[in-house]
């Protein structure tokens, strides 16, 4: 049988190690508020969730359904792999600071830099690797949702986007 959303909401803030306590004051609310999620008496405002699945390190997905969704690529056949989006999407969180970033980057733009050996200039040292070996899969068709990780310190989340002018 399928876990309730607040048992989903219970089972990630203990996966995470957290208090209820601890929870309400991330969300900005009362335990109270937290207990009630968890025991099913009310839900948290949809305006709230992605923030709450953020907080737990998983997805709204998860939060709602119970189980860890599996990327969905799909290979599309296309005269113009040059007219896809390459998304990249963190949080990294540490005890000091917050830090997210949302990167959309043309295709198009990404085989030009390597293809002159220059993607490092366009992406930096740190995420050139990862980009380069999603390019193979960008060129043989993929589309979706490429990479889907969480840590406790960091979200990751890289999307192939298929785009018309």
């Amino acid at each position: 049988m399928k876990n309730t959303i607040g048992q989903n909401i219970s089972v990630y803030r203990k996966k995470a190690g957290m208090t209820q306590e601890e929870l309400s004051e991330i969300m900005n609310v009362t335990s109270q508020a937290v207990s009630k999620w968890e025991n099913d008496l009310s839900y948290p405002d949809l305006e709230c969730v992605g923030h709450l699945a953020t907080a737990l390190n998983t997805t709204v997905d998860a939060l709602i359904n119970g189980a860890e969704s599996t990327p969905s690529v799909k290979m599309v056949e296309t005269d113009n792999v040059e007219k896809r989006i390459l998304a990249i999407t963190t949080d990294i969180r540490s005890s000091h600071n917050n830090v997210s970033a949302k990167v959309r980057i043309p295709v198009e733009l990404i085989l030009k830099f390597h293809a002159d050996n220059n993607l490092t200039a366009l992406v930096g040292e740190d995420t050139a690797d990862l980009v380069k070996n999603c390019i193979g899969l960008i060129t043989s068709g993929a589309v979706g949702t490429v990479l889907e990780a969480h840590t406790d310190k960091i979200d990751a989340l890289i999307e192939v986007i298929e785009y018309e002018n």
